[in-house]
C-alpha cells in the first residue's frame, strides 16, 4: 500500500482505488490507518469511518457531530447528578417538629 501511495500519480487515490490497485482488504488499510502506519495527511482522498456513526472523517476517532453529541449527554448528565446532589442536600437540611400528644 504504502509503495503504491509513494508514487506521486497515486497521492489523490481514494481507498477504493488503493483497494483495487493493490488487493489489500479494506480493513487492513483502515486497520493501518488507526494504528498510524499509515499517515494520510499526505494524502487528501482517503478517509475513514467515524467509530459511532460511520461517516468519512480525516481526524480523530469520531466526527464533529458525535463527539457534540457526547459531549452534550456527559453535560446532561453532570447536570442530572448535581440535580440529585442538590435534592438530597435539602433533604438533609429539613426538620420537622413533633407535636406531642395531649392527654
Amino acid at each position: 500500500v504504502y509503495k503504491f501511495l509513494r508514487k506521486q500519480s497515486n497521492r489523490q487515490s481514494t481507498i477504493a482505488e488503493i483497494v483495487d490497485a493493490t488487493e489489500v482488504d479494506e480493513e487492513l488499510i483502515l486497520k493501518f490507518i488507526r494504528l498510524k502506519r499509515l499517515q494520510i495527511s499526505q494524502f487528501p482522498n482517503i478517509n475513514y469511518p467515524c467509530e459511532r456513526c460511520g461517516k468519512a472523517i480525516r481526524k480523530n476517532k469520531l466526527c464533529s457531530q458525535c463527539e457534540q453529541d457526547i459531549h452534550s449527554q456527559i453535560s446532561q448528565m453532570n447536570q442530572e447528578e448535581e440535580r440529585k446532589r442538590e435534592i438530597e442536600s435539602r433533604k438533609k437540611d429539613t426538620y420537622y417538629a413533633i407535636n406531642p400528644k395531649n392527654d
